[in-house]
């Protein structure tokens, strides 16, 4: 058994995964990660994009390729606490807990750190003003104002969502969740993460009235008219269409208030819509945990030194 601790311990076996862990992150950090087979293929070739599904690169962080230098580097962590503990308490030594604080603390957060990465699950929806989310407590998330800010030259400055956190028909609390601002809920973290456009075309044909979303169509003299697009153009608001008739299908263009053989865009609602990722993931206490003895034994071991000194 010391022979196996001795040969764990090895600093030299510390260094190599260290260094190996380094480089493989960093690779992974440039390697676009959870993307289809099929976009790494058209990315890097086949010999290359094949390697890297092959060896499950693009889900790096839950590869052997990382998995395995992780655990050995636990090992080794785990082994040189026990050496070092074992030794002094052999020799009789006085015990200085801050280093071994320091490597329990590392201990724990490599195993959060699996938990958490095994456990966390993803999921986005899209709310309008108005509509809500219910969390699985019962509690309510209704978004009140989604404000989607841009600088002077039209590119995207922020995204805030505007919320109200409702128990039991009453406001609790109102937060407003930023990119980098999200929304805390127990064990739940509310994130801005993206937004859409919700579009409408409403059309006319005499006294008939349809409204259209991007993807339907309705008929229109033996053929029909589906709604492809919206556009915002120097005329103001317009939609594309794909008019068939006769066999024959085109592209068209409208703008509000234009006529197509008697059918007339007579408004384009648009809404948007604020996308909020809701992610859930077990392990953050311990993480929580793991950083407070760290910085019990940092400051135990600074202590420990000005001693020596002393």
């Amino acid at each position: 058994m010391s022979k196996i601790i001795r040969f764990l311990s090895s600093l030299k076996i510390a260094i190599i995964v260290i260094v190996v862990i380094t480089v493989l992150a960093i690779i992974a950090t440039i390697i676009p990660q959870e993307r289809e087979p099929s976009f790494y293929i058209d990315s890097y070739g086949t010999a290359l994009g094949g390697a890297i599904t092959t060896v499950h690169f693009h889900h790096f962080w839950r590869s052997a390729l990382f998995l395995i230098p992780l655990g050995i580097f636990f090992l080794n962590l785990l082994a040189c606490s026990l050496r070092r503990l074992i030794g002094r308490l052999t020799r009789r030594a006085p015990l200085r807990l801050g280093p071994d604080l320091i490597h329990l603390s590392l201990l724990l957060l490599i195993i959060a750190g699996v938990i958490t990465l095994f456990t966390r699950q993803e999921t986005v929806v899209f709310l309008a003003e108005g509509s809500s989310l219910e969390m699985p407590d019962g509690k309510l998330i209704r978004l009140k104002i989604f404000d989607f800010e841009v600088y002077e030259d039209g590119r995207p400055k922020d995204w805030i969502s505007r919320v109200e956190i409702i128990n039991e028909d009453s406001v609790e609390r109102s937060f407003d969740i930023e990119v980098n601002k999200p929304l805390r809920m127990g064990r739940y973290r509310i994130f801005q993460s993206s937004y859409r456009n919700e579009v409408i075309a409403v059309m006319e044909k005499g006294d008939e009235s349809v409204m259209m979303r991007p993807g339907e169509a309705m008929s229109f003299d033996g053929g029909f008219l589906g709604f492809l697009e919206y556009r915002f153009g120097g005329n103001g608001k317009g939609a594309v269409f794909i008019l068939e008739k006769d066999g024959s299908r085109k592209e068209t263009t409208l703008d509000v208030g234009q006529e197509l053989s008697g059918t007339v865009l007579t408004d384009l609602l648009v809404h948007s819509e604020s996308g909020l990722q809701v992610v859930t993931q077990r392990g953050i206490i311990i993480i929580y945990l793991s950083l407070i003895i760290l910085c019990i034994g940092l400051f135990m071991t600074f202590i420990q030194k000005l001693g020596d000194m002393n």
